[in-house]
C-alpha cells in the first residue's frame, strides 16, 4: 500500500472503472457511506452493512431471492474494484473477502402451468399467429428468440423441432406431444422447407 490511506472504496471503483476490463461493472455506491471510507479501514461489517442495504425488505420470498441476487451480483463487481485496488497497491487490506455472499438465491424457483392454467392460457389468445406462438412456447418449452428463429425445416417427419438459441448458442431437439405435434403440422403445411 501507499501507506498514505488517501484511497477510499469510491477511488477504488473509478480506478477500476477505468479500466478496460470494467466496462459492464454494477457497483452501485451512490451516496452510500461505504464510498467515503479510507481502503484501509475498510472492514468486512462495513462491506456486510452495504450488501445488506442493496436488499430491500418484503415480506415476498420471491422477491426477496430476487434482490439477494442482485446484491450478490453487484458485490462480485464491488470485489473486482477492490481486488483491483490491492493488485494495483492502493491497499493492502484483504479483509473484505470474508465477506460471503447470499447463499442459495441465484435458483430460480420454477412454476409450470397446470393444464387448467395453460387451457385457460391459449383461450384467452386471439386465434392467429400470436396464439401459435404461445402454444408452441407451451409444447416445447422454447424461448421467445427460438420460438420466432423457426423455420419450417425444424419441424421433422419424426415430430421433433430444433430450437437454435443464441444465449447458449446451441440446438436442442424438443420431441412433440400429439398437440404440439397437431400445431406444428398446421402451421407448416404447404410450405417448403427454407
Amino acid at each position: 500500500a501507499t501507506g498514505t490511506n488517501r484511497h477510499t472504496v469510491q477511488s477504488a471503483i473509478d480506478s477500476y472503472l477505468k479500466s478496460k476490463r470494467a466496462a459492464t461493472a454494477e457497483i452501485h455506491l451512490t451516496d452510500h457511506p461505504l464510498s467515503s471510507i479510507k481502503l484501509d479501514d475498510l472492514t468486512p461489517s462495513d462491506v456486510r452493512g452495504w450488501l445488506d442495504d442493496l436488499v430491500t425488505a418484503t415480506k415476498d420470498k420471491e422477491r426477496r431471492r430476487q434482490y439477494q441476487a442482485t446484491a450478490n451480483r453487484r458485490r462480485t463487481s464491488l470485489f473486482a474494484a477492490l481486488n483491483f485496488a490491492v493488485k494495483h497497491e492502493m491497499t493492502e487490506n484483504i479483509r473484505f473477502r470474508i465477506v460471503k455472499p447470499f447463499p442459495k438465491v441465484e435458483a430460480h424457483v420454477f412454476r409450470f402451468l397446470s393444464v387448467k392454467e395453460a387451457t385457460a392460457f391459449l383461450g384467452a389468445c386471439v386465434p392467429g399467429q400470436l396464439r401459435d406462438l404461445c402454444e408452441a412456447a407451451l409444447v416445447t418449452g422454447g424461448r421467445l428468440e427460438e420460438l420466432v428463429a423457426l423455420r419450417v425445416k425444424d419441424f421433422t417427419e419424426g415430430h421433433l423441432v430444433a430450437l437454435f438459441s443464441n444465449k447458449t448458442n446451441s440446438v436442442r431437439t424438443v420431441g412433440l406431444n400429439d398437440q404440439g405435434k397437431a400445431l406444428f403440422k398446421r402451421c407448416t403445411q404447404g410450405k417448403k422447407p427454407s
